[in-house]
This record gives structure tokens, sequence and C-alpha cells, in this order.
């Protein structure tokens, strides 16, 4: 059974996922950091940060590059870290990540 954070968020997908934002602290994730602060119609959220590593070639150690990035999500504000890290591997699976 999904824990209680990742049933809220499934079930207020379009409230919380537009809210993320790509990079460091942007324009762009102040606004979504506003607008997490202010959800009314599905349980209160909060920011989260991620960082996504992608090794191209295997780890580097072994010849292979990483590529890191950093970003920001909402989320439901009970979700605990791990239940938080499902719902950001929810979130990238839908809506695929770009630079």
């Amino acid at each position: 059974t999904p824990s209680r954070c990742l049933q809220d968020f499934d079930a207020h997908t379009e409230v919380y996922a537009p809210l993320a934002a790509l990079g460091l602290w942007t324009g762009e994730l102040e606004v979504a950091a506003d607008g997490c602060d202010a959800i009314a119609n599905a349980p209160a959220g909060r920011m989260y940060e991620a960082t996504i590593l992608i090794f191209n070639g295997g780890h580097p150690e072994v010849g292979g590059s990483e590529m890191t990035t950093h970003w920001c999500f909402c989320a439901p504000r009970h979700c605990a870290d791990d239940e938080a890290a499902a719902v950001a591997t929810r979130l990238k699976a839908r809506q695929g990540l770009t630079w």
C-alpha cells in the first residue's frame, strides 16, 4: 500500500507537480515555493530539495561521466524524507528530466 504521502500526492498531483524548479535558488523557485506555501485545496505543502546524478558510461571511477543537477519540488508537508524521495522519483518519471 502506498504511504499517506504518496496517496495525498497522487490524489492532488495537479496541485503539487507544477510547483517545481530546476537549479539553485531562482525567481522561478521562489514563485514555486510561494505557491507551495499557499496550497489551500490539498494537504499543506512544503518544498523539498533533490539532487539527481546521472552516470553516462558507468561511474567516473571506471571511466564514465557524471551529470548532477539540483531541483526543488512541492509535496505534502507531512512527507518524511524517504517518502519525499519517492515523490521525486514519480515526478521525474512523469515529466522527464531536461536541462
